[in-house]
């Protein structure tokens, strides 16, 4: 997430889709009250099954104010996200798949944000939940009424699959699904978790998890023999916080409504070589010279700026292709 885009998320108040923590949740609450809490917001209201809901440790919720919370209990993204994953299917039925961790630098603090992706099902218990003052049984399915957890009845029950269905006539019903496969950049092996809006043209996707492959980096993009376009990488200096541009070329006789919006990422490089995507952005794609401005992350260190699309004939392909490119990036003061 850009900070721009979370500095517009902040200025709202808690509800349906929105949770802020001051601290992060203590080791006895780990296994419960967050559970409960990300389940609560994946389902959210009626009004806002197809939202991405937001979980933000380190804001106060009154001031808005960023908080420099402890995270000496945290592990490392990846193995917390591991943990999540785990902890939620242990009570989740049907299985969670959809959640995206990431740090963000601001105002000298870091805020952990936890992005819950919309599906098209409700989330229940699919065993009892022991929580601080009592247990919660199985089948018990939570949701959002503004910023409180409530228990869904039956009747809310059927209001949601009703809203589901409408959802699903609309063609906006969120499409996710794991997609491991090969990047065009290399060898870097990707799992995406994607959504695609068909009435919204949009493409919402979680963010990749790379293995420890070497990075190629390539300036086309191709499918199968046929060339659609080719990018470029921004000139140098890049210093933090300054604009640059990227640019992409999309070919003449290309038909734009079979691809994806163009689909602009960046991800922070840590000594480990692991990576976490730190924001995403989408822009219309036109043909010819696409040129897209980018701000640079206010932290120095190495990043990977990528960009591309989906054509989306191959959404529904066992392995769809990210045609992209990728270009590293290393910002200074």
């Amino acid at each position: 997430m850009h900070v721009d885009e979370f500095r517009k998320l902040i200025k709202n108040d808690e509800n349906a889709k929105l949770e802020f923590k001051r601290e992060w949740y203590k080791k006895e609450e780990f296994k419960s009250e967050l559970i409960k809490d990300i389940f609560a917001l994946s389902n959210g209201d009626i009004y806002t099954i197809n939202k991405t809901a937001y979980l933000i440790i380190g804001i106060i919720d009154d001031t808005k104010k960023v908080y420099d919370f402890d995270k000496s209990s945290i592990p490392k993204l990846d193995k917390l996200k591991q943990q999540l994953l785990q902890n939620l299917n242990n009570y989740a039925q049907p299985e969670f798949l959809g959640l995206v961790l990431e740090y963000i630098d601001i105002n000298d603090c870091t805020v952990l944000i936890i992005s819950i992706l919309p599906r098209n099902k409700l989330i229940s218990l699919s065993k009892d939940l022991q929580l601080k003052n009592n247990t919660d049984k199985k089948g018990t399915t939570y949701y959002r009424v503004g910023e409180d957890i409530k228990v869904a009845s039956p009747d809310v029950i059927e209001d949601y699959n009703q809203a589901f269905k409408k959802n699903k006539k609309s063609n906006s019903t969120p499409i996710i699904k794991y997609i491991p496969g090969f990047s065009l950049l290399g060898f870097s092996l990707i799992v995406v978790v994607g959504i695609y809006h068909n009435n919204k043209n949009e493409i919402i996707f979680n963010e990749p998890i790379i293995k420890k492959f070497p990075i190629h980096v390539t300036k086309h993009y191709n499918v199968g023999l046929v060339g659609f376009g080719k990018g470029e990488c921004p000139l140098p200096p890049y210093k933090a916080g300054n604009n640059i541009v990227l640019k992409m070329f999309i070919n003449s006789n290309v038909p734009l409504n079979k691809l994806t919006p163009a689909i602009i990422k960046m991800n922070k490089v840590y000594k480990s070589n692991n990576q976490s995507q730190i924001f995403s952005q989408q822009f219309k794609l036109n043909r010819g010279v696409n040129n897209f401005l980018i701000t640079t992350p206010t932290s120095k260190g190495n990043y990977i700026l990528e960009s591309g699309f989906f054509i989306k004939d191959e959404l529904n392909t066992k392995i769809p292709t990210f045609h992209a490119i990728k270009c590293p990036i290393k910002v200074e003061l």
